[in-house]
Order: structure tokens, then C-alpha cells, then sequence
């Protein structure tokens, strides 16, 4: 069996690593973010509702921005 020497990375592929792994962070920040104010924007929101409700009301309105 022949060993094969992996070529170096090129310029473009640190690019394209760089842009893909940046693309993550911003969205895990984003999860971090509706994590964390979801329950103050839904009662903002949906403020005649119960906050259980309100929450799940919320997640719905969520849902439906990522899946349309």
C-alpha cells in the first residue's frame, strides 16, 4: 500500500474554512441570544397570556420564521 502525503491547504480553503466556521458562531450566538430573551419577548408579545403559554406561543412564531 502506497502512503499518500495530504497537499497543504490553499489560500482559498482557509477562506472557506474561516467564512463556514465564522457562519457558525454567529448562529449559535443567535440560539444563545432567543434563549435567553425568550421569555422577556413573549410576555411582551403575547402579554394576555399566561407565561406558559406566552412561551409557547412565542416558540410557534419562532418556528414558523425558520420553516417558511
Amino acid at each position: 500500500m502506497a502512503k499518500t502525503t495530504a497537499a497543504p491547504m490553499t489560500a482559498e480553503e482557509r477562506k472557506v474554512i474561516f467564512a463556514s466556521s465564522l457562519g457558525t458562531v454567529f448562529e449559535w450566538y443567535d440560539f444563545y441570544l432567543y434563549g435567553s430573551l425568550a421569555a422577556i419577548i413573549a410576555k411582551q408579545f403575547f402579554a394576555g397570556l399566561d407565561a406558559g403559554s406566552a412561551y409557547k406561543g412565542f416558540n410557534q412564531l419562532f418556528e414558523l420564521n425558520i420553516y417558511k
